[in-house]
């Protein structure tokens, strides 16, 4: 059942109840959006969130991204060119597994990444398809591989992205698309403008499914984050009820850090002085202290409904104008409307970084510091 985002049921509230809600956006460039990301998120609570171009084209980079509350599941980085890229976070308390899609994957024509729920039978499969790539032969290709292996009769797949093509504009290419996904019993759910532009109005993401429409719900929401409108697809989960939400971090206090430099100073580090001492024992041994300390005084704790506490209610009103804004503009493409939205944004992204100065940094009390034995 389709469902504008401006319509009389409240996502936010659905997502808090009892439904299970997946959203993908292609964001053009993800590091420089997170906290603004991270505000959406604290909202809109999707246990399952994909993202198209987040353009990092380096693994590490990647693994060290936190989104308060999620945990980075699977991806996708470009080698040879760059931009592009998919990646899927999923809520901390959700049991899943990737998916292993990488030798399917073709840069700048198919990039592809995965989930699977065990316990709700259910795969998410995020795709991104550049609107440069010639051949749509290639994506189509890779998409057919990909369904044979991973689509079968007991089980829910759900299918999102974007894939470059106006689903409101029939052409050969979208006819052998549709007919390709329909020989898996998949339909697609969005039917809204996804992309506005001065000049266009097209629906080139969108979400493809084999559960029955009845039993979902599927819509657009704009969280103001680039030229694309993401897409969410929620499920009735009353049968299995949710779980408490949590997440892990070792705050790193002051109390902590001066009873390490206590201990460390009153060490005896004659070991290290000693002429024709093994490096590899001396090491161990260093390795082992620290370890130790940190894990007795900065331990790693448990925190219910890790909510985001500078997240004021003066920036959710400023968030909210933003997103009426880019919707006005959507409608009318009129160029008062678009520098009203353009200058609204900048005052926006500088109250969030004002923000930012004023609370804890947040990379200090999310990282799970880890030291590894000798040789490992």
């Amino acid at each position: 059942m389709p469902l504008n985002s401006q319509g009389s049921v409240s996502v936010a509230n659905m997502l808090n109840d009892s439904h299970f809600g997946i959203y993908h956006l292609n964001i053009q460039c993800l590091t420089n959006k997170i906290d603004e990301l991270s505000l959406f998120l604290d909202t809109y609570k999707f246990d399952i969130l994909g993202l198209s171009e987040h353009w990092i084209d380096n693994r590490e980079i990647l693994d060290k991204v936190n989104i308060i509350g999620y945990k980075l599941v699977s991806s996708y980085c470009r080698t040879a060119h760059r931009h592009g890229g998919v990646l899927i976070f999923a809520k901390n308390n959700l049991k899943c597994k990737p998916l292993q899609l990488d030798e399917y994957c073709v840069e700048m024509h198919a990039e592809f990444c995965g989930l699977e729920i065990p316990s709700q039978k259910l795969r998410v499969i995020l795709l991104y398809r550049p609107s440069t790539s010639r051949d749509f032969h290639v994506f189509l290709d890779q998409l057919e591989a990909i369904l044979v292996k991973y689509t079968t009769d007991n089980i829910n797949v759900i299918i999102l992205g974007d894939f470059s093509k106006d689903f409101n504009v029939e052409a050969a290419d979208l006819r052998s698309l549709k007919y390709l996904v329909s020989t898996f019993n998949l339909t697609a759910q969005i039917t809204d403008f996804t992309r506005v532009t001065d000049v266009s109005s097209t629906t080139i993401d969108n979400i493809l499914t084999n559960v029955v429409s009845e039993k979902c719900i599927s819509g657009v929401l704009d969280p103001s984050l680039s030229d694309h409108a993401g897409q969410f697809i929620l499920f009735s989960c009353e049968a299995n009820s949710k779980t408490a939400d949590y997440s892990y971090s070792r705050p790193v206090t002051s109390v902590g850090i001066k009873t390490i430099c206590e201990h460390l100073r009153n060490k005896d580090w004659s070991i290290f002085l000693r002429r024709g001492c093994d490096v590899n024992n001396c090491a161990e041994d260093l390795v082992n202290t620290l370890d130790y300390l940190i894990k007795r005084y900065l331990p790693i704790r448990k925190y219910s409904k890790a909510n985001i506490n500078w997240f004021t209610e003066d920036l959710k009103k400023q968030r909210n104008h933003l997103m009426l804004l880019k919707e006005v503009f959507n409608h009318t493409k009129n160029e008062t409307d678009k520098s009203a939205y353009n200058i609204y944004r900048s005052h926006y992204k500088k109250a969030i970084s004002e923000a930012n100065v004023k609370r804890t940094p947040l990379s200090l009390l999310s990282l799970p510091i880890r030291l590894k034995p000798a040789g490992e």
